[in-house]
């Protein structure tokens, strides 16, 4: 199913007529509120019950060491790869990188990345009234590592590649974002219906109906606990020996 489709079968299950224009295009008028207001929510559920990471691949040109991307819960692992294979980077704390090159990321000597850690890409809310000759002056830091003025996540590795890489990111990622009627992601094709389940229970919580918003978690629950008990049977039917 799409978003078109799965907001058809909210309005139809809620009764909510007035969150679309008109039940005949289903065009929204609030109903993706809820929907995406579920959909952020079930991607914290399912991964609290599984870990069901995703990989990002960043390509980087030489000498940049700042790594941008979006809808990223949480980075576990980074590898680095020049086309021959890849290499685990080791884990650094910011401070300990900052402690270790000063203030000089930017002008440091390249060569083959050892060390990752993340960096918070946001800006300040005052960003937008700092005086055009100060953005001037750090430009091109603010070039390398601000992400513009979206919502961006990152990591930043040193030394910065003396040659262009490509980095394999590890971690926990929100689903891909239901924008246009025709957006598909996990959710809306592999279960369209805990999707609408998940919708449904941002409905009750807008009435500020506890009882109602939990039963919707009860049933959602039932739902990934079934999803989960697949899971935990492939695992075991692959496991072949006991570590000690």
């Amino acid at each position: 199913m799409n978003l078109k489709e799965v907001r058809e079968k909210f309005i139809d299950l809620s009764g909510r007529i007035d969150l679309v224009v008109d039940t005949e295009d289903y065009a929204d008028a609030g109903a993706d509120y809820f929907l995406l207001a579920g959909l952020r929510e079930l991607d914290r559920e399912r991964l609290s019950t599984y870990q069901s990471g995703a990989r990002k691949y960043v390509a980087l040109e030489a000498g940049n060491w700042i790594a941008q991307f979006q809808k990223a819960r949480a980075v576990q692992k980074v590898f680095c790869g020049d086309g021959e294979g890849l290499v685990q980077l080791q884990y650094k704390y910011y401070d300990e990188l900052r402690a270790e090159y000063g203030n000089s990321f930017p002008a440091m000597d390249s060569g083959a990345p050892r060390y990752w850690t993340p960096v918070n890409l946001r800006h300040s809310p005052d960003w937008e009234r700092v005086p055009a000759d100060t953005i001037d002056a750090i430009s091109a830091y603010v070039d390398t590592a601000s992400g513009g003025y979206g919502e961006y996540d990152g990591v930043l590795i040193t030394p910065p590649p003396d040659t262009a890489v490509t980095l394999e990111i590890h971690g926990l990622f929100f689903s891909d974002s239901l924008d246009s009627d025709t957006d598909e992601n996990y959710w809306t094709r592999a279960y369209p219906d805990i999707l609408v389940m998940a919708g449904m229970r941002e409905l009750e919580r807008s009435y500020r109906n506890i009882t109602g918003a939990n039963e919707w978690t009860a049933h959602i629950q039932q739902k990934l606990t079934g999803l989960d008990m697949d899971i935990v049977e492939t695992q075991i039917s692959s496991t072949d020996r006991m570590r000690g």
